[in-house]
Formats: structure tokens, C-alpha cells, sequence
């Protein structure tokens, strides 16, 4: 027998629904995230290197294209609408589509034209009706950190381990009328009580009232521009 190894090559690029789609140049609402939690928990990720992190993304995005046909099924009697890349301008305070399918960039036509500035974002998926914005997400982290499981079988969720997830769909839903949101969330360790395989996977839906949505977007808004994003 002759057994002969190679690498097989993985690219989480690949399985991004927003592989062909160009990035808009400009302020991006993961980096403004991405800013602010390390500044409150410092950059864990200094150390690592290009491969290290593409690890870490490509189960992402893995997880976000499983659970895109998943929710078709699991949500028979709602619609799962992928809206792209959306844009809020500062100066006019309203929402573009960014990138459309012919390719036209409304929103960098609109800053063009007008000289103005804004944060794109791109939510992976809308509910409807509702609708509810929805994101799917993979985790090393601890499910302690985002929930307790109660001696009734009751189920406490925690802001700890979610808020940047939080402050993500607290962005988006105004975008779309909503209050509503979910989290589809796969923890690939579990709550790490165990060596042995866990598989962990929670739905959590959340709905924010009109506070809740303001603080969000002044929060994105101020360090956005304390950053020199925006």
C-alpha cells in the first residue's frame, strides 16, 4: 500500500456568503466592535498568526452556511431573506443597500455625491414576517458565560459572553423596523466540563426596547469617530 499526504487547502473565504461580493471601503461595524472590545478586554489575539486566525473564522463561516439551510427547514412557516450589505449614513441618519446584485453601490454613490459618511454592516439573515434579524455564530467560549441552566430546567441568559453579539443586532434592527433578534449560537466546547465531545447549540431570541436601541447606536456611533472611523 502507498499512502501519500498532502494539504488539502482550506479557505474560509469559500464559505462566505459574501464571498463575491466586493467589501465597501469605508467604516464597518466589526471593526468598531472589534475596537471596543479590546479596549475593555484587551486583544487576546496579539500573538496570533494569519493561519491561527483563519481557523478560528473558517468554523464560522462553516456554521453560518449550515444554518442558512438549516433555518429553511427548522422555520417552514417563515421566509429567510439575506439582505447584504447595508449602509447608515451619519449626516442624512437613514439606511442604503449596499452592494446590490448588478453590482451597483448605492451607498458609495450616496458619499460620493454628497461627501458624507456612515458605517456599513452586513446582518446575515432577516426572519419574516417580523422580521428578525439573525445571526449565526460559532464560539470556543464557554457556554457559562452566556447562559445558566436552573434547577427547573429554566434557562438565565447572561450579557457577559453575548454583548458584542448584542450590540451587533441592536445595530441592525433599526435598519429594519425591528425590535427582534436571534441568536444562533454553536458552542463547540460546551461548557468545557468535559473532555469529551459536547455538542452545545442554543437559540436565543431577544427583543430590545427603544432605550436599549439608542444606547446601542450612540455607543457605535461616538466610538466610531473616537476611533477615526468615521
Amino acid at each position: 500500500m502507498k499512502l501519500i499526504a498532502r494539504d488539502l487547502i482550506i479557505s474560509s473565504t469559500a464559505y462566505s456568503r459574501e464571498r463575491d461580493v466586493p467589501r465597501s471601503e469605508g467604516c464597518h461595524l466589526s471593526t468598531v466592535i472589534s475596537a471596543i472590545v479590546q479596549r475593555s478586554e484587551g486583544n487576546k489575539h496579539d500573538e496570533w498568526d494569519e493561519d491561527e486566525l483563519e481557523g478560528v473564522r473558517t468554523p464560522g463561516f462553516i456554521w453560518e452556511r449550515a444554518m442558512g439551510e438549516h433555518a429553511r427547514e427548522v422555520n417552514t412557516d417563515l421566509d429567510l431573506v439575506y439582505p447584504g450589505e447595508m449602509f447608515w449614513c451619519r449626516d442624512c441618519d437613514e439606511y442604503f443597500n449596499g452592494v446590490q446584485n448588478d453590482g451597483e453601490n448605492a451607498a458609495a454613490e450616496h458619499c460620493k455625491t454628497f461627501k458624507h459618511r456612515g458605517i456599513y454592516f452586513t446582518p446575515d439573515a432577516l426572519l419574516v414576517p417580523g422580521p428578525r434579524v439573525v445571526e449565526w455564530k460559532y464560539t470556543w467560549m464557554s457556554s457559562k458565560r452566556a447562559y445558566s441552566v436552573m434547577p427547573d430546567g429554566s434557562v438565565i441568559v447572561h450579557l457577559d459572553g453575548l454583548q458584542k453579539w448584542v450590540w451587533q443586532l441592536g445595530w441592525a434592527c433599526p435598519c429594519f423596523g425591528t425590535r427582534l433578534a436571534q441568536l444562533q449560537v454553536m458552542f463547540s466546547r460546551g461548557d468545557y466540563s468535559s473532555n469529551r465531545p459536547k455538542v452545545d447549540a442554543k437559540v436565543i431570541d431577544l427583543e430590545f426596547d427603544d432605550r436599549e436601541l439608542h444606547r446601542i447606536k450612540t455607543m457605535i456611533v461616538s466610538n466610531s469617530v473616537a476611533e477615526g472611523l468615521l
